[in-house]
C-alpha cells in the first residue's frame, strides 16, 4: 500500500492528548500541505486530530464531512458520545452509494444505489458483538441485513484506515479509491449515511443521506520517498519498537536491517520474550558491542519484556526490577479466553507489569529510559482490560515517581524521563494521563511525540493483513519536554522508502512486515542544557 504524503514532526502535550486540543508545539497535527504532484490537496491526515478538517469536524451528532484527493476517500464522523466503534454492544454501519449511481447496488436503510457497507464492530445477535470490522455488497434480496455475511471482506481490501482507535466522539476514516470494484469512486459524485445497529438489533438512522461531488480523479499514488535520514542538530536517535516476541527470536534479520538503517543511539524494545538475554538483543543492534552497545533485558512481566539499549551505559533501575500489580485488579482466571486476561493473571503471579527502566545519559544528562507494554483489547473505556491499563500505567508511574527520587547512579543534575512502548490504547486514553502525571519538569506531565508514517498520511504503528482490524496507532513516545526538543519524528515503513533508497540502506520492501506487526517510531532529539 503506497501511502504519499509529507513528513511531519512535534509533540503533542499530554494535556492536550486527553482534552483533544491540538498541538501548539512543532507541526501541529493535521495541518495540510498541497499534494505531493504540487496541485492544493486536502492532505487528511489519519491521525485523530481533527485541526486539517476545519469547523467540518466539529457539529451535531451525526453530522458527516467528506473530502477526496486523487487516492482516497475521507469521512469525519461525529458520534453520540466517546466510544471505540470497533467495541460497540451493537455496530455501526456506513451504508454508501461508492459508485453515484442509485440505479445499480440496492435500496438499503434510506441509501438508493447502495454498494458498500461498512460495519464498524460485526453484530451477530442479541447481546452477542464481536470486536473489529469487516465490510459487505449489500444483497438486493435482503439489503438491510445488519449480520456480516460469510463472504463479508478484510477491511484491508478496501484500503480502510481510521483514528482515533481509542474512545472518542469524533472519528476520521479514509477509504481507498483503487479498491475491489472498479466502479466505486467513478461517478461525479456518492451519497451515503451514518446507521447504528442496538445491541438487540435494532436499527436507527445515526445522520442524515448525504452527497459529496468528487473534487478530484482518481490516481494512482506517486511512488514512496520518504527518507529516514537523522534531522540536522540531533544530539540523539531513539527507536521504541515492538518485536512482537516471537518475529525477534525466530527471523531477525529484518530487524537488524531495519536497526541498521536507521541507526539509532537509544533503543527501547518491547515484547521481547524472555528466553532472549542481552547478547541476543546485541546481536541486532549496528555494529554489536564493538559499536559501543550496552543493553539491559528486564526481569518484570513474564511472557514479554523489555530491553533498554544505549551506546554508552547502561545502569538498570531497581525500582524496575518487578513492578508489582496495585491493588484493585479484580481476579482472573488464568485459563481466561478474554483477550489479554490469562496474559495478566500469568504476571500478577508471577514476575509483574511488563515493563523496564534503566538510567542512560544522552548529551551528559541523566535520563530515566522506560519501555513497556500494557495489556492489550477491551474495545471500550468500560472493559476490564481498559481497568488493568490504568493501574498498569499508574504502578509504573509510581516506579518511575521512586527511581527519580532516588536519583541517577552517578548524580549529573535534575534526571529527565523517556517513556516508549505499545500502550494499546483502545479503550479511553486515560492510561497515558495516568503514565505521563507528575514525571516532567517540576511536577509537570510528559509530552507525548507526534509523529506520522513516512509518507505523512496516517499516524498508524500497527498493522496485520487478514484481520478485521485495519492499521492503527497503539504505540507512542512521551518525554521531559523541557529537557529535550524533537527535531524530526516519524513512524518507520520500509515501503515507504524509494526503492533505490532502500537498496543503499540494505533494506528490503518486506522487512517491516517480517519484523513486527508493529512499527518503530523514531525520534531524533536535541539535548537541552541544563
Amino acid at each position: 500500500m503506497s501511502r504519499p504524503g509529507r513528513l511531519a514532526c512535534g509533540l503533542v502535550p499530554i494535556a492536550c492528548a486527553v482534552a483533544g486540543c491540538a498541538a501548539s508545539t512543532g507541526s501541529s497535527p493535521g495541518t495540510g500541505t498541497p499534494g505531493p504532484d504540487g496541485e492544493p490537496g486536502v492532505a487528511i491526515v489519519i491521525d485523530g486530530w481533527p485541526a486539517d478538517w476545519g469547523r467540518d469536524a466539529t457539529g451535531e451528532p451525526g453530522t458527516v464531512a467528506v473530502r477526496d484527493d486523487a487516492g482516497a476517500i475521507y469521512l469525519s464522523l461525529a458520534l453520540a458520545s466517546p466510544r471505540n466503534i470497533q467495541g460497540l454492544e451493537g455496530a455501526l454501519l456506513v451504508v454508501l452509494d461508492a459508485d453515484g449511481d442509485p440505479s445499480s447496488g440496492a435500496s438499503a436503510f434510506g441509501v438508493e444505489g447502495a454498494d458498500l457497507v461498512l460495519s464498524f464492530t460485526m453484530w451477530r445477535g442479541p447481546g452477542r458483538a464481536d470486536d473489529g470490522t469487516t465490510w459487505w455488497r449489500p444483497d438486493p434480496a435482503d439489503p438491510e441485513r445488519v449480520v456480516p455475511p460469510r463472504t463479508s471482506g478484510d477491511p484491508d481490501a478496501i484500503g480502510l484506515w481510521f483514528e482515533p482507535r481509542h474512545t472518542s466522539a469524533w472519528v476520521e476514516l479514509r477509504l481507498a479509491r483503487r479498491g475491489p470494484d472498479p466502479d466505486w469512486w467513478s461517478g461525479a459524485a456518492f451519497g451515503g449515511r451514518l446507521v447504528a445497529v442496538d445491541r438487540d438489533g435494532r436499527v436507527t438512522p445515526a445522520s442524515d443521506v448525504f452527497r459529496h461531488t468528487l473534487e478530484t480523479t482518481a490516481a494512482d499514488a506517486p511512488v514512496a520517498s520518504g527518507d529516514p535520514a537523522r534531522a540536522t542538530g540531533t544530539d540523539f536517535r531513539l527507536v521504541s519498537w515492538n518485536v512482537s516476541r516471537v518475529r525477534v527470536a525466530t527471523d531477525p534479520a529484518p530487524a537488524r536491517r531495519i536497526l541498521a538503517a536507521l541507526s539509532p543511539d537509544l533503543v527501547l524494545l518491547d515484547e521481547v520474550p524472555p528466553n532472549l538475554g542481552p547478547d541476543d538483543m546485541l546481536a541486532i543492534l549496528p555494529g554489536g558491542r564493538e559499536a559501543g552497545w550496552n543493553v539491559h533485558v528486564g526481569t518484570s512481566g513474564s511472557r514479554q519484556r523489555g530491553a533498554i539499549a544505549f551506546r554508552g551505559d547502561v545502569v538498570p533501575a531497581p525500582e524496575f526490577a518487578r513492578v508489582p500489580y496495585p491493588a484493585g485488579v479484580p481476579d482472573l482466571d488464568p485459563g481466561s479466553t478474554e483477550p489479554g486476561i490469562a496474559e495478566v493473571a500469568l504476571n500478577m503471579a508471577g514476575s509483574g507489569v511488563p515493563v523496564t527502566g534503566a538510567w542512560v545519559d544522552p548529551g551528559g544528562q541523566p535520563f530515566l529510559a522506560v519501555t513497556l507494554d500494557l495489556v492489550c483489547c477491551g474495545n471500550s473505556a468500560t472493559s476490564i482490560q481498559d481497568t488493568i491499563r490504568r493501574l498498569e500505567a499508574q504502578a509504573i508511574n509510581r516506579a518511575a515517581r521512586a527511581a527519580l527520587a532516588a536519583g541517577p547512579p552517578r548524580g549529573g543534575g535534575a534526571p529527565h524521563v523517556i517513556v516508549g512502548g505499545d500502550f494499546n490504547l483502545v479503550g479511553s486514553r486515560r492510561p497515558l494521563a495516568d503514565l505521563a502525571a507528575g514525571l516532567g519538569s517540576e511536577g509537570s506531565a510528559l509530552s507525548s511525540v507526534y509523529a506520522l508514517q513516512l509518507d505523512g498520511r496516517s499516524s498508524a504503528t500497527w498493522e496485520s493483513s487478514g484481520v478485521p482490524f485495519p492499521p492503527g496507532q497503539l504505540d507512542y513516545v512521551l518525554h521531559t519536554a523541557g529537557a529535550l526538543r524533537v527535531r524530526r519524528a516519524f513512524v518507520f515503513e520500509a515501503r515507504d522508502v524509494e526503492a533505490g533508497r532502500r537498496r543503499s540502506l540494505g533494506l528490503r520492501e518486506d522487512d517491516s512486515d517480517r519484523a513486527s506487526d508493529h512499527r518503530p517510531i523514531v525520534v531524533d532529539f536535541a539535548v537541552v542544557p541544563p
